[in-house]
């Protein structure tokens, strides 16, 4: 099940988002579609609705320097409002580590450090395997794991799981799938097929031990494993999606928006049949992408 507290902060942040670009709002839709959130979002919309937006001339007449500080400000009054958790500066590390998103970032950020001999296979198997291991302790279906897995690799650019492909659900490994993480962690006992399920193997200890060379930062890992676990197949399936096309994305000189998801989606003969899925309305595209740029997956 969808975790109750998760589900309201971005329900806020696509809100928010959507705001600051000037998008109407029928904020009675969006109480329909979370009963249980109504009164914090009805609050929310109160207060967010009389503040004055930030519009690009309002960004542009601040100085460099100020910008900064004020950039900063919006993001510990934007963690405030959503319930995230805003951490001060460290007189240690003399920066701000704000949010799982913004520590990704930085890890993506650093130089690439070797990760010993093992193939790269074998390297793809473990991690696989213990993305199994942290996602559940029965079983999981192989699309959750598949999408946990790009979206890890997106996040932490492991420089392993880089052989998806656009497919039906989503981008796609079939190299895990047939040729190498799976097989290989199937065979070492680190994982068990269950017809299109997965589940930690016997020895699924063993697995961790070699992961862990290869996952620059297991914490943060774990976080975002924390996260994407709460999703349901179909919203892995949409985050995915939606991830692959605004990387594509990336040259505009804006955001990437819900349109144009949809106007990508609809030039793809792959993907164009999402256009009529229930995951893929405009809503539920606004919502991975509000989801996203929190995680710093997306730009802002």
């Amino acid at each position: 099940m969808p975790n109750a507290n998760g589900e309201l902060a971005r329900a806020k942040l696509a809100l928010l988002d959507l705001y600051e670009r000037g998008v109407s709002v029928n904020i009675a839709e969006w109480v329909g579609r979370h009963p249980q959130h109504r009164d914090e979002l009805l609050d929310y919309w109160m207060w967010l609705s009389s503040t004055t937006r930030l519009t690009d001339t309002q960004r542009i007449a601040v100085a460099p320097g100020e910008r900064i500080a004020e950039e900063t400000l919006q993001r510990a009054c934007m963690s405030v409002s959503l319930g995230y958790q805003w951490l001060e500066p460290s007189a240690d590390h003399g920066d701000i580590e704000e949010t799982l998103g913004y520590e990704l970032e930085r890890l993506r950020n650093l130089p690439e450090t070797k990760t010993g001999r093992a193939p790269k296979p074998f390297r793809r198997a473990a991690v696989y395997a213990w993305i199994v291991s942290n996602v559940t302790k029965e079983q999981v279906s192989r699309l959750t794991v598949q999408k946990t897995a790009f979206l890890l690799e997106r996040a932490m650019n492991l420089g392993l799981f880089t052989e998806h492909r656009r497919k039906r659900f989503g981008p796609y490994d079939h190299t895990a799938r047939y040729k190498d993480a799976e097989p290989i962690a199937s065979k070492k006992d680190w994982l068990r097929v269950q017809d299109t399920s997965l589940a930690p193997g016997d020895s699924a200890g063993e697995a961790r031990k070699y992961a862990v060379r290869y996952l620059k930062s297991e914490k943060l890992a774990k976080q975002l494993l924390d996260i994407l676990v709460r999703l349901s197949d179909s919203q892995l399936e949409t985050w995915a999606t939606v991830e692959w096309i605004a990387g594509r994305l990336a040259h505009t000189a804006t955001a990437p928006t819900a349109e144009d998801v949809r106007a990508a989606l609809k030039s793809m003969p792959e993907w164009s049949d999402k256009l009529g899925r229930a995951n893929f309305t405009t809503w539920h595209i606004e919502e991975a992408l509000s989801a996203l740029k929190l995680l710093r997956l997306v730009p802002m």
